[in-house]
């Protein structure tokens, strides 16, 4: 039995550091909870992506298995979902659970259980086509016999589908990660469906194919830009790519875009307009490509901003091209467009304060603080300097919750503390640093 000499002994060769203890014990909460398999929608969407973008070739076979997934539909909803193994379509319930077809997320599946005589299939959902919900987006591994070989984008019919058997389901481990800035859909065009980019709109036209095309060989962001069509030589024939979204009167909302132009730039514009609920249009901003000094191959940033006028319900963002002549003389102009932003471009701003200004040396004090952001989320950093220093020094990181944060103090030592807290920014939104607050320790 172990004595109390040696028992103090022992304790002072391996000191037990209630500090160590503690980040001990959070790394083995985090090991404990952490889920190798958990998936954020978008997640899903960009795993699901990577296997339209090459066109994975349809297989049930071992051999045809790609990147540990078999290449069959149930194989690729499972690779989608980052399961850790190629699931049947009659065995995904063990990791899905059935919804209403109402509450679909991008991320979800549609699925029809095999059932005798026929055959089972899963198809990703990637989002509705309309605001009525009549048509949704799939992602989907489709055989010969289902009017495909491999994996594809589709435009499915709500109504047929469901007479067919199917079902909605959702991962029981996805969640809905980062709230989503932008409002322009589809904004890097690489969701195709019907030779045409889902979402966007080519107006005075039959089929949207004749005036675009997919662009691989320059891009901004993702694997595919669109390539816009004007076979004319005259510059008052115009083409037009567009989407209409929901916007609120008085926001100042920013397009951004990058393009380039094969012809004169002057021919490229790119609009922001402001629509009531009657659909009568109440201000429109315009830009050239002209000014912004859009070439001929680099792809260049055009950006507008304007700010919706009283009674818009809805912005319509537009990219036009007038026909013209090229460089060899020849009728017809392009322009290739990537990256759309359309985003609500309200200022941001950071707080901080302390909830006593005086505090005793034993004592406890709250600093909290809001961001106001179009969208609430984030992390803010807080900086403190402490007595007798110049300098600022990281103290602490905490996630905004509904646009605020707070945290506890007990500083310690005698003397004037001084704190900032920066919001380190997310998507379009910059960092913006708090006014400082200052603690007096007794």
């Amino acid at each position: 039995m172990m004595n109390e000499t040696t028992r103090r002994e022992r304790h002072r060769r391996f000191p037990l550091r209630s500090g160590a203890v503690l980040v001990l014990a959070t790394i083995l909460l985090a090991l404990v909870t952490t889920d190798a398999f958990a998936i954020t929608r978008a997640s899903v969407l960009a795993r699901a992506q990577t296997w339209i973008d090459i066109k994975v070739p349809y297989s049930q076979l071992r051999s045809g298995y790609f990147r540990g997934y078999r290449a069959d539909c149930s194989g690729f909803t499972s690779m989608s979902w980052k399961t850790g193994t190629s699931w049947a379509t009659d065995s995904l319930w063990r990791v899905d659970t059935k919804i209403k077809v109402a509450n679909l997320k991008p991320g979800d599946a549609m699925i029809r259980p095999k059932k005798s005589g026929s055959w089972g299939h899963a198809t990703i959902f990637v989002g509705w086509l309309d605001a009525t919900h009549t048509k949704y987006v799939v992602y989907e591994q489709t055989s010969s016999t289902q009017g495909g070989n491999g994996t594809q984008c589709n435009i499915k019919d709500v109504a047929s589908v469901l007479s067919q058997g199917y079902r909605a389901y959702r991962y029981d481990k996805i969640s809905t990660g980062a709230p989503q800035w932008n409002l322009a859909a589809n904004p890097t065009f690489d969701v195709w469906a019907r030779s045409v980019p889902v979402w966007w709109e080519f107006p005075n036209t039959q089929w949207g194919s004749i005036v675009c095309s997919r662009a691989v060989d320059v891009t901004k962001t993702g694997n595919s830009a669109l390539r816009l069509l004007n076979d004319s030589g005259k510059s008052s024939d115009v083409v037009e790519m567009r989407q209409t979204q929901a916007v609120k009167s008085g926001v100042p909302y920013r397009l951004s875009l990058w393009a380039n132009a094969s012809a004169d730039p002057r021919g490229l514009e790119t609009r922001i307009t402001f629509v009531n609920a009657a659909g009568a249009t109440l201000k429109t901003t315009s830009l050239s490509g002209a000014t912004s000094h859009v070439g001929t191959s680099t792809l260049t940033a055009m950006s507008i901003t304007a700010t919706a006028p009283a009674n818009t319900t809805s912005a319509t963002i537009s990219v036009r091209l007038a026909g013209g002549v090229d460089a060899n003389g020849s009728a017809g102009t392009a322009a290739v467009v990537d990256d759309v932003r359309f985003f609500d471009a309200s200022p941001v701003s950071s707080t901080c304060t302390l909830s006593a200004a005086t505090l005793a040396r034993s004592a406890t004090a709250t600093i909290d603080g809001t961001v106001s952001a179009p969208v609430s989320y984030g992390t803010v950093r807080v900086y403190v300097t402490r007595p007798g220093s110049t300098n600022a020094v990281a103290l602490a990181e905490r996630k905004l919750v509904a646009g605020a944060w707070s945290m506890q103090l007990k500083p310690g030592l005698k003397g004037t503390y001084r704190f900032t807290a920066k919001y380190l920014g997310w998507g379009p939104y910059a960092t913006v640093d708090s006014g400082s607050v200052s603690l007096l320790v007794k």
